[in-house]
């Protein structure tokens, strides 16, 4: 199987302001995608992105719980009491 890449890799945006990685495939000799290529910065905006995501799923299910939470003021001030603001 010979496998080459085709297409470039770019970000491009669609007026939302959201860019999007445009990944350049590895394809076999028929032509199938079998990968993809990305370059570094890609790589690294993907897993910042995916961080985001799953720090917002952890805040909303938090919430949903409703168990634990201590209101930002309340934080604020304790940290200060003890001399760490």
């Amino acid at each position: 199987m010979e496998i080459f890449a085709q297409g470039r890799s770019s970000w491009r945006g669609d007026g939302d302001g959201v860019l999007r990685p445009q990944p350049q495939y590895v394809v076999d000799d028929r032509g199938e995608r079998r990968g993809v290529l990305l370059t570094l910065e890609e790589y690294q905006r993907l897993l910042d992105a995916l961080e985001d995501r799953l720090d917002a799923a952890d805040l909303d299910e938090a919430v949903r719980a409703g168990e634990g939470l201590v209101p930002y003021d309340q934080v604020r001030e304790g940290l200060r009491r003890e001399g760490k603001l």
